[in-house]
């Protein structure tokens, strides 16, 4: 198990499964060699729980309240991944892009930024999810199209760049 970090001001946590998250706007992260990135939106939608690590916790009151949002259906296709609730994970990464694309969420666009980062943030998490289930090409398809889109979006880049050391390493060994 690999221990990762997020700082946040006086707290830690640890995640498994090769991941790091990000919570967007209120932390800075250590850097793991081989880890992606996952954002999660940690002052809003039960966020709190995700970049503390009670993956559990945060699942369950954001499920109880109902409501899909944004930064809900984000927060929990982080929690789901990290799980390893893959089916749960890969409706919650899709549900947070669909909220934006059509438009039905504006008030977090509004919130937690523009249109365009909003969906590349979407598209970052969804590649990761996609990468972290043998679905190299739509993570690669995924990681592209969110750096065109926000392409100061470090979290994107950094998941992108870690695809393409991943592919590399596969078409390596399996040219030896």
């Amino acid at each position: 198990m690999n221990k990762l970090r997020i700082i946040n001001s006086i707290k830690t946590c640890k995640a498994s499964a090769g991941l790091m998250l990000v919570a967007l706007m209120t932390c800075h992260t250590a850097a793991a060699d081989s880890a992606f990135k996952l954002t999660a939106i940690a002052d809003d939608a039960k966020g709190q729980y995700v970049v503390d690590g009670d993956y559990n916790t945060a699942i369950e009151k954001i499920e109880s309240q109902g409501v899909k949002r944004f930064a809900s259906e984000t927060n929990l296709c982080v929690a789901y991944t990290v799980s390893g609730d893959d089916a749960a994970a890969k409706g919650a990464c899709d549900n947070a892009l669909t909220l934006i694309v059509e438009g039905k969420d504006n008030r977090d666009v509004r919130v937690y930024g523009n249109y365009r980062r909003s969906l590349a943030l979407a598209l970052s998490n969804r590649g990761v999810f996609r990468a972290l289930t043998g679905d190299l090409q739509g993570a690669k398809l995924d990681l592209t199209r969110a750096v065109e889109l926000h392409s100061t979006l470090r979290q994107a880049k950094f998941n992108l760049l870690r695809l393409e050391e991943k592919v590399d390493g596969l078409k390596t060994v399996a040219a030896s």
